[in-house]
């Protein structure tokens, strides 16, 4: 629980615990884990970009992934070249998104239906704390 936590609502609460339970199923090294997936994002697009903007890219679209009912790479890839929050190329976009077919595969997604009840929440608040 953070210093600032008793001044959010019920809703905001309820959404940041969906949110860190999201993190928990795809993440569960935690920040570690997630620290270390996204070096290996930044080797693979040869640090071309800072770690926070490697880090929005793969996060918004390994939630993209994990959320999705039926994930396809070029849905993916879209979804992530259309997020503003995202500043990679559509080459970069697909290497990422390749990477996480690679690590994740279909067989080992999540299939829990909180978290595809509502993907709009999930990835505007992907990169708060867990």
């Amino acid at each position: 629980m953070g210093f600032l936590d008793f001044l959010k609502s019920p809703e905001q609460k309820k959404q940041q615990e969906t949110i860190n339970k999201l993190f928990r199923e795809i993440f569960p090294g935690g920040k570690q884990q997630q620290d270390n997936e996204v070096q290996e994002i930044r080797q693979l697009l040869n640090f071309k970009y800072t770690k926070e903007a490697t880090e929005r890219a793969y996060i918004f679209a390994v939630v993209s992934y994990f959320t999705s009912e039926m994930p396809k790479l070029n849905d993916i890839v879209s979804a992530v070249l259309r997020n503003s929050e995202t500043s990679v190329t559509l080459e970069d976009a697909k290497k990422i998104c390749l990477y996480i077919e690679k690590k994740y595969l279909l067989p080992f997604r999540l299939s829990i239906p909180f978290l595809k009840k509502d993907l709009t929440f999930l990835v505007e608040c992907f990169v708060l704390p867990l």
